[in-house]
């Protein structure tokens, strides 16, 4: 599939295939395949991250974000914390138009966010959902969170 010339990964598919059976068959319990995805997912990439438990929230989000880009599944992402790092703003950059991604479809560009929910964890914070996420450009996903520390 092919979507503004750019042909999505075969893997892009499939995640987005198993996402949408799931959200078929169970809806809203769905998206907690999603989060523990991301657990699991996270636990195998860890040292490809270089995320390490002592790091600094802003060095572990660089971290993730740079390997994000490096295995070229987003073309770039931008953060900004609070003064007390206690909510984060992102914005990432898809290499393709992410308009058609609505709920049922959704796999493939919450891949950086479940990654980043447990790399934070993994260093003593938890993420949740500070306000709408929302799609800017065709190609951007808004996202805000609000970090506390575990």
């Amino acid at each position: 599939m092919s979507l503004n010339g750019v042909e999505l990964p075969l893997v892009f598919k499939f995640i987005n295939a198993i996402y949408r059976a799931l959200i078929e068959r169970f809806g809203e319990d769905s998206w907690e395949v999603l989060w523990r995805s991301g657990e699991i997912l996270f636990k195998e990439l860890k040292d490809d991250i270089g995320v390490t438990e002592d790091m600094e929230i802003n060095h572990a989000v660089q971290r993730l974000c740079d390997y994000m880009r490096r295995i070229r599944i987003v073309d770039k992402i931008e953060y900004i914390f609070n003064e007390d790092n206690s909510t984060i703003e992102t914005v990432v950059h898809f290499p393709f138009d992410i308009n058609m991604y609505k709920r049922e479809m959704a796999g493939p560009i919450y891949i950086f966010s479940s990654l980043l929910t447990s790399v934070l964890q993994y260093i003593g914070y938890r993420l949740e959902r500070g306000g709408e996420h929302y799609i800017l450009d065709k190609n951007k996903l808004v996202e805000k969170w609000r970090i506390t520390k575990i």
